[in-house]
């Protein structure tokens, strides 16, 4: 409480959960503060930063932190999905084109092509990644407008880790720290080099 010191309830009735598998993985609690949102329930435990990105090694702090605290409980027997997902509208882009290096296409001749929506899964390794790109998105966060190309990357593992094999906390926090990786090694391989340039991308 003292480094989440807000704290609020999801509303959604406990029998509809019960009987909706979409809704398995909702939480049922809300720990928050100023940067960083955690909630939780018997089956999730997720995080997300609501305020201007801390980089990667303030919020993975952040995070193996509280998962130690939450693994500590002694109540977690298993984890069977662990994901990172980053979307982002890039503000004041117009397309796809823009930004991103190789925009997906089908020629049909005769007919005019606008992109509109790119969804797509691929998969290396043990991680699956779910990319899906919008034009002209929209987006409001901390009383702040933008609009533009819309980036959704969802990479994830999903198997058994079960605690008995005596390196639980820090096998999730290793897949944790590689999926984000992942993510953005695709960010980057998508995006136009004289885009990225106008970022000023932070390591």
């Amino acid at each position: 409480m003292e480094e989440l010191p807000n704290f609020e309830q999801n509303t959604l009735p406990q029998r509809i959960k019960e009987t909706n598998p979409q809704f398995k993985y909702a939480p049922d609690y809300i720990l928050s503060n100023e940067n960083y949102k955690l909630s939780f329930s018997n089956n999730v435990l997720s995080f997300e930063n609501v305020a201007e990105y801390k980089l990667w090694r303030n919020y993975f702090s952040f995070i193996s932190k509280s998962i130690k605290i939450f693994f500590e409980l002694g109540h977690i027997d298993y984890v069977e999905r662990i994901g990172v997902r980053y979307a982002s509208v890039l503000d004041k882009t117009q397309t796809a084109s823009e930004v991103i290096n190789d925009v997906p296409s089908i020629n049909v001749e005769g007919y005019d092509q606008k992109f509109e929506h790119y969804r797509s899964n691929l998969k290396k390794d043990n991680i699956n990644i779910l990319l899906q790109i919008f034009d002209n998105a929209k987006a409001v966060k901390n009383g702040v407008n933008s609009s533009g190309v819309y980036i959704d990357i969802d990479a994830s593992f999903t198997g058994k880790l079960d605690k008995n094999e005596g390196v639980f906390l820090n096998e999730v926090l290793k897949y944790v720290d590689k999926l984000h990786s992942v993510e953005k090694e695709l960010f980057f391989s998508l995006m136009k080099p004289e885009y990225l340039s106008t970022l000023n991308p932070k390591y």
